[in-house]
């Protein structure tokens, strides 16, 4: 009983925190000869575990298999206007301008937990657009595949881990831009969307 009041306790107080950025990050995104900054803050209070993995891929601290684990040089490999852009798939990079995938585009990743992570909470809500939240396969499923929103979503509310944030007016305006490109029948960009550099804002 005493357990059950302890754990109700935690999870109304994680419920209650106000979602403040911790950490900030960028993503340079290369589409042709242009590069845009996309700039994103990560809420680490409420999601540290999430947020540690994310953080890690976009510096590229850890490695795997003699492989440096990182967001650098994939691809958002599915777009969709209206309602998100996805990236994440690690084994799958843009090498000399060139595609090179290990596995069916859009099914790889890993984190630095292991391959799959559970989903730490759901105490953030797709409410709006601008929100950097994590892609799965099911529950327990977190990998290095998120997406960014463009619009609130309440279906992917309990289902999905919201962790960040677009920053700024001018990185959402990037991303809302990027979401027009032109894409094939399975939302897939038919020129490559490329994380080209990454890393940890001041």
């Amino acid at each position: 009983m005493k357990f059950l009041l302890l754990l109700s306790v935690i999870i109304l107080v994680t419920a209650s925190k106000k979602a403040v950025v911790t950490d900030k990050v960028y993503m340079d995104i290369g589409v042709g000869d242009e590069v845009y900054r996309v700039k994103l803050g990560l809420f680490g209070e409420i999601v540290p575990k999430t947020v540690s993995n994310f953080r890690a891929l976009i510096t590229g601290e850890f490695v795997e298999e003699n492989e440096l684990l990182t967001y650098k040089n994939s691809i958002f490999h599915r777009i969709i206007p209206g309602f998100v852009l996805q990236v994440g798939d690690l084994h799958t990079r843009v090498v000399d301008g060139v595609l090179d995938s290990k596995r069916p585009l859009g099914t790889g990743g890993a984190s630095i937990f292991g391959d799959r992570f559970d989903d730490e909470n759901f105490s953030i809500k797709h409410k709006r657009k601008g929100l950097l939240s994590m892609a799965n396969s099911g529950p327990g499923t977190n990998g290095s595949q998120v997406f960014l929103t463009l619009a609130p979503f309440p279906h992917l509310d309990n289902k999905h881990v919201v962790f960040g944030t677009v920053l700024d007016k001018k990185s959402m305006e990037i991303v809302e831009m990027l979401s027009k490109v032109e894409t094939d029948s399975k939302d897939q960009p038919i020129e490559h969307v490329v994380v080209v550099g990454c890393g940890l804002l001041e």
